[in-house]
This record gives C-alpha cells, structure tokens and sequence, in this order.
C-alpha cells in the first residue's frame, strides 16, 4: 500500500501501533480482487462490542469490528468494495484480528470429565 512517511507517522501519532492490512478475494467474475488498508490496533472494547453484536447478526458484528478498526482509506470506501463478501472480513477477522486476545492458532483449550 502506498502511503507517505508523513502521512504514516500522523495516523501512529493518532491511532499508536497501526498495520497494514489486505483481503484478496475472487469477485463474481472469478477475478482476483485486493482491498488494501491500515488499521489500529483493536482494543478490548472492540471486542466487547463486536461479541455483543455477533448475537444478533454475526457477519454484520464481523464487518463492523474491521470498519471500526480502519484507519486509512476512509473504512466506508474499504467496506463498500466487501460488503458482498462477508466471509472474506470474517476471514481476515480470524486471521489477524483474534490473535490479539488470545485466540490466534498458538491458542489451546481443553476439556475433560472428571
């Protein structure tokens, strides 16, 4: 993605740690198409709300933890070019958002009757 060094250092000066972001998908011609973005680091207010939202509407909860984490383009220009490919923002969610409370793939649970 290109974006200035000036333009980088005023959206970590706004928004602390940032990352550059990506989601490749194949649109309904078959075409591989790429939405390319920075977002922030989520907090765990964002989780909160995002778990609260998944209740009612999990692809919507999904769409709107990425949108509330962009930071660069505009999250409505990002979401405008998923908004038809839900599973590809639960995707990336999975892959690089979870991660950052304890759910990534290092992440082992178990359980067993006693």
């Amino acid at each position: 993605m290109d974006v200035t060094k000036e333009k980088l250092a005023e959206l970590k000066a706004a928004h602390g740690t940032v990352y550059e972001g990506s989601i490749t998908y194949k649109d309904r011609n078959d075409e591989l198409q790429k939405v390319e973005f920075i977002f922030r680091e989520p907090t765990n207010a964002d989780a909160e709300v995002m778990m609260q939202g998944a209740g009612r509407d999990p692809m919507a909860a999904n769409q709107n933890l990425l949108a509330s984490l962009i930071v660069h383009p505009e999250p409505i220009e990002v979401m405008k070019e998923l908004k038809d490919y839900p599973l590809a923002v639960g995707k990336f969610n999975d892959q690089n958002i979870v991660p950052f409370f304890g759910g990534g793939n290092s992440t082992s649970v178990t359980k067993r009757k006693l």
